[in-house]
């Protein structure tokens, strides 16, 4: 094995030249990225501080973010009804599954 020294030469292809260049561009592209989407982060209302929280994520909630008094009261009325609505079918199913659960009973004792 040879030293290393001032007047060592080493050989480098086009290839791998160009390979070192993409993977610099990409990690100094992701950091740029990254920094942006920090300075964004921290420009938004932090999550909790309005009448509810959001996803931050959503980009349809920032454009609403804070909702008016009226749409939470809506959005939680309307969550009301569908909780409401769907207890009312579960009862029904209920109903229907004790209705077959009878017909299954006496199918199998008529088989008997």
């Amino acid at each position: 094995m040879s030293e290393l020294s001032e007047d060592s030469k080493f050989q480098i292809s086009i290839k791998t030249l160009a390979a070192i260049t993409v993977g610099i561009a990409t990690l100094v592209g992701f950091y740029y990225k990254i920094h942006s989407e920090i300075e964004e982060a921290k420009e938004l209302p932090k999550i909790g501080t309005g009448i509810y929280m959001i996803d931050p994520a959503d980009t349809r909630a920032r454009e609403t973010y804070p909702p008016t008094r009226g749409e939470f009261s809506m959005k939680d009325q309307m969550s009301r009804q569908t909780l409401l609505q769907m207890q009312k079918d579960i009862e029904q199913m209920k109903k229907d599954l004790d209705i077959l659960k009878t017909k299954v009973t006496l199918l199998q004792a008529r088989r008997r």
